[in-house]
Parts: C-alpha cells; sequence; structure tokens
C-alpha cells in the first residue's frame, strides 16, 4: 500500500469538479476471491488501505450502462540507479512521458476523466450512464474489487465493461 489515500482524495476532488457523481469504498475486511481457492494469497493487514473509487455520469434514462475499469497503482521503482529518468518525475522527452504510471496505468485513467470532462462540459446528454471504476491495482484487485461486488453491487453494475489490466 502506498499513496492510495492522495490518489483517492485527487480523483474524488476531480469528479467532483467535473460534476459527475463519485464515492471511495473501503472494503471492512479481506475477501477471499473464488480464483483464490488453491492459491497462497497473502491478505492485507488492513483492507481499508485499497479503496475502490466509482465514479457515475448519469444519463437521461439511466439504461444502458456502459462501465469502464482502471486501476491507479503503479509497480515498485526498485533500484533508481537503473533508470535513464527520474522514474517519479514524469519527464516529458521528444513529446513523451517518461516514469512510473506513465502509462500503466494513469494515461488510461486521465483519459477517462477527460472522457467524462468532455461530455459534461459539452452538454451532450448521455441516454445510459457511464461508471468509472478505479481500483487499487492489478494484485490490490483481489482485495478491493471483491468486496464491493458482494457487498455494493449497485455502484458498479453495468450491462457491458470495458475492463482490462486489472487482474483475475
Amino acid at each position: 500500500s502506498y499513496n492510495e489515500e492522495k490518489m483517492v482524495d485527487y480523483f474524488i476532488k476531480e469528479f467532483t469538479n467535473i460534476g459527475v457523481e463519485v464515492e471511495a469504498v473501503f472494503p471492512e475486511k479481506p475477501f477471499a476471491a473464488p480464483y483464490h481457492k488453491g492459491i497462497e494469497v497473502k491478505y492485507p493487514e488492513n483492507p481499508r488501505d485499497f479503496p475502490v473509487v466509482v465514479a457515475r455520469l448519469r444519463g437521461t434514462h439511466g439504461k444502458p450502462v456502459l462501465g469502464m475499469t482502471k486501476h491507479y497503482n503503479t509497480v515498485v521503482v526498485g533500484d533508481r540507479k537503473l533508470w535513464s529518468v527520474d522514474p517519479l518525475a514524469g519527464e516529458i522527452i521528444d513529446g513523451k512521458i517518461y516514469g512510473r504510471g506513465a502509462l500503466d496505468d494513469h494515461k488510461g485513467i486521465a483519459e477517462r476523466i477527460e472522457l467524462m470532462r468532455v461530455i459534461k462540459e459539452s452538454g451532450v446528454k448521455l441516454r445510459g450512464d457511464l461508471v468509472l471504476t478505479l481500483v487499487p491495482g492489478e494484485g490490490a484487485t483481489d482485495f478491493g474489487l471483491p468486496w464491493v461486488v458482494e457487498h455494493r453491487p449497485e455502484l458498479i453494475a453495468a450491462d457491458w465493461y470495458l475492463a482490462g489490466n486489472i487482474g483475475p
């Protein structure tokens, strides 16, 4: 667990400024997902360290619902001497951003936040809802998202999901 609280605060502020409904869900206990059977999984001491953020842009009729997911963690930096740039600086070189999270997966989150911002600011009225579920990471998905599915499914229920790169 690293920096999740700051990330969640940032997401809530951004979605609130856009005018999109947003809620952070803090799991109350570790949740053994069905695919954990027979696999040694180390659960966090405090599952509340792995909050799931759900943003919803409401449409005029609420249906159909399109869901999207992304994870907001990044892989650890490791030995900084092995990096040609500061992995946490987000350096721009020849029009490209270099650093941890620039592609996996903060770029995807930024795209989706901007998508919701553009739709909201353009005045376009969607018929159905658009739901964005941000999970604390591929591995942490095991601790946060299954709990939400079990205890708060109405937040993330959708007719279709564009899901990728979030774990099993």
